[in-house]
């Protein structure tokens, strides 16, 4: 993965996790604007009626917040995430 000098920037970013009812895990992601980026998956992903509960991290810029999303895609493989889904430790 390449990243960029902002990438290293002090600007606070997210990674959140959607669960199912029963517990299991839908879908990982990062943003850095919470809100915008539940509305824009409530708009166009089919799996959005699915979440029931969610859990936030907090990270303090981009990058470090890249690499925990990665890590947790790998290491936790939900069921809707797409990228890294198909790598293995």
């Amino acid at each position: 993965m390449i990243y960029r000098v902002s990438d290293f920037a002090p600007r606070p970013h997210a990674l959140y996790r959607f669960f199912s009812a029963e517990g299991s895990l839908l879908y990982v992601g990062i943003t850095a604007n919470i809100g915008a980026r539940w509305k824009s998956h409530s708009h166009d992903k089919p799996w959005w009626a699915e979440v029931s509960s969610t859990t936030i991290e907090h990270f303090s810029n981009r990058y470090q917040v890249l690499v925990a999303e990665r890590c947790a895609i790998i290491a936790e493989r939900p069921r809707y995430n797409v990228i890294h889904n198909n790598e293995w430790p």
